[in-house]
């Protein structure tokens, strides 16, 4: 395990187990997140080809962020706009990703690579205070934002919400931070003073 991993793990292990006793404060969660928030930056939006123990290494400290989550994080409404942070998935992901919430149901996912863009379109249910589905129902392709191909997309998922919260980040600006597994791991990141 690398020596920053250990340092988070056991940083967040405290903080963890402080919030077991009620007595976590503000500043000890606000370092919490920021710790994970920094070594996803150094990981990457697109950790496929890290090594798998530091993939697992990091799963294991993104994870003990939930019990500083907002209450029931997957009803939250996410309304907005959100980057990609951290992922792993099948396959290669290039390009930048993002995902906006127009409501507390439609979202849009694209995924942009140079003057190229996918736009996936679908809805959002919360099916508990931890998880959620989503259905995706039409996909759009563009180039240099004219739209040149619509087909129906039929695609569902299981969204587990492990974490939400909201910190102030390096540069001063108040953000949310969305960990879920879909089922691999995924960080979204809002800017909510944009």
């Amino acid at each position: 395990m690398f020596v920053s991993q250990f340092i988070a793990l056991l940083l967040l292990n405290c903080v963890t187990s402080t919030v077991a006793f009620g007595d976590t404060t503000r500043a000890a969660a606000q370092k919490a997140i920021i710790t994970v928030v920094d070594e996803a930056r150094s990981l990457g939006p697109v950790a496929n080809d890290e090594p798998e123990d530091k993939k697992e290494a990091f799963l294991s400290l993104a994870r003990q962020l939930q019990p500083l989550s907002d209450p029931q994080p997957a009803r939250l409404d996410f309304t907005g706009n959100y980057e990609r942070l951290y992922s792993v998935s099948p396959g290669k992901k290039l390009g930048l990703i993002q995902q906006k919430f127009l409501d507390r149901t439609n979202v849009v996912n694209s995924v942009a690579l140079g003057p190229l863009k996918t736009t996936s379109y679908g809805r959002y249910k919360a099916t508990g205070d931890f998880s959620g589905t989503i259905v995706f129902e039409k996909l759009v392709f563009s180039v240099f934002g004219l739209k040149f191909y619509e087909k129906p997309y039929q695609a569902e998922g299981l969204w587990k919400i492990l974490f939400v919260g909201t910190f102030v980040d390096h540069d001063g600006v108040r953000k949310r931070l969305r960990v879920m597994e879909t089922p691999t791991l995924f960080l979204l990141l809002q800017n909510l003073e944009a």
